[in-house]
């Protein structure tokens, strides 16, 4: 993961190298790899984090901003867009995160609750 915002709180307690690189999918876990939402934009969201690739990996919205110009999809409170999960059968969605993965998504639940 590419952190592209590496001073956002998400990234509290979480190793972040001076490329702003963090290892946060376990490779042992199915073969190693996520599916990510493919999009050119992420409209009116903040992208935190990408993957090596360039791809979304986590976005944040607003409350009352519009999700993208001309949506009519307006959140009511914060939204965040966190990509995890194999992406191979049997285990569709397998939680594979390290443990910085994992501190990450914590921080990042802790946000939208307000802590």
């Amino acid at each position: 993961m590419e952190a592209v915002l590496p001073d956002h709180p998400i990234f509290e307690g979480v190793a972040v190298d001076a490329d702003n690189i963090v290892l946060a999918i376990d490779g042992a876990v199915g073969s190693g790899q996520t599916t990510f939402v493919t999009a050119d934009s992420v409209g009116n969201g903040t992208l935190i984090a990408q993957s090596i690739d360039g791809v979304p990996w986590i976005v944040e919205w607003e409350a009352g901003v519009e999700f993208f110009d001309g949506a009519g999809q307006v959140p009511a409170a914060p939204r965040l867009m966190y990509t995890n999960g194999t992406q191979e059968p049997p285990t569709w969605g397998e939680f594979n995160l390290t443990e910085d993965g994992q501190q990450i998504l914590r921080n990042a639940i802790a946000s939208l609750i307000g802590q």
